[in-house]
Parts: structure tokens; C-alpha cells; sequence
């Protein structure tokens, strides 16, 4: 006689509640430095410059949301104080921290045609060559008077 299937609940399990369940397979533990208080891991990370942590965020779920966490934003100042020569300045309020520490850290190609090296555009808030800002971007000399 075969066996019964259970009825679907919508509630997880217990053991799913932190929700670091894999797909098919037995529920994940969060990673050890995740389990370290909050303190300890802020401590840690504060000592560790911008590109080290944009190292860090990449490596798991659980540290990318811890670091774009607004809690998160006193590690960022503390790495952004850890770049030797020009001080990088604070992100505007509506950037995430992590998307500036790419900005400023992250690769040198330009965002649009990824070939160049390109510089930074604090505008629009990406890195372009000057052959992308000419054939992508409109100046105010080409631009329609009536739209400024």
C-alpha cells in the first residue's frame, strides 16, 4: 500500500525559519561570521578599505544585505577614511553606499560601451568614456531651447 502524501500548509517548518533553506536540501546555517554579535562584525569589517569590502558583499546574500543595511553605513564611512591620498566624499542620500564604493572603487571601464576607461560622472552617477558622453548624451548646444 503506498504512502500518503501530507497536505500542503503555507507555514514553513521550524527549521526553516531563519530562511537560509536551500532548495531541496537540507536547511543552510548562516555563515560563522554571520553569528558573531553585531558589535564584533562591525568592528571587523570597519578595518577593512572600500574594495575589500565590496569583496565582501559579493561573497554571500546575507553580507550583501548586511551591507547595504543602513546599519551598515558606519562600516562604509569608516572604509571610505582608510583610502590613502584624496578623501572620497560622502554618497548623496539617495545612493546606496555600496553603489558608490562601486562607483569610486569598482572597475574603470565605462559603463556603456564596458571597453574604454572612462572617467567618473557625478551627474548621472556612472562611468563613461569621452566617445560615449559625444555619440550618447545630448549637450545643450544640440538640444531643443523649448525642452531646457
Amino acid at each position: 500500500m503506498p504512502c500518503e502524501k501530507r497536505a500542503r500548509t503555507d507555514a514553513p517548518p521550524p527549521h526553516c525559519a531563519q530562511g537560509f533553506l536551500t532548495k531541496g536540501k537540507k536547511p543552510k546555517p548562516p555563515p560563522y561570521l554571520l553569528r558573531v554579535p553585531l558589535d564584533v562584525l562591525v568592528a571587523i569589517l570597519s578595518l577593512l578599505c572600500p574594495i575589500a569590502l565590496l569583496n565582501v558583499a559579493r561573497t554571500s546574500k546575507d553580507f550583501y544585505h548586511f551591507l547595504t543595511s543602513p546599519s551598515a553605513s558606519i562600516v562604509w564611512k569608516s572604509a571610505r577614511g582608510q583610502v590613502l591620498g584624496l578623501p572620497v566624499p560622502s554618497p548623496p542620500k539617495d545612493v546606496l553606499e555600496l553603489r558608490w564604493a562601486v562607483l569610486h572603487f569598482g572597475r574603470s571601464t565605462c559603463n556603456v560601451c564596458h571597453d574604454h576607461t572612462a572617467s567618473i560622472d557625478l551627474a548621472l552617477l556612472l562611468r563613461i568614456c569621452n566617445e560615449c558622453r559625444r555619440q550618447q548624451l545630448v549637450t545643450r548646444y544640440y538640444a531643443d531651447p523649448s525642452i531646457l
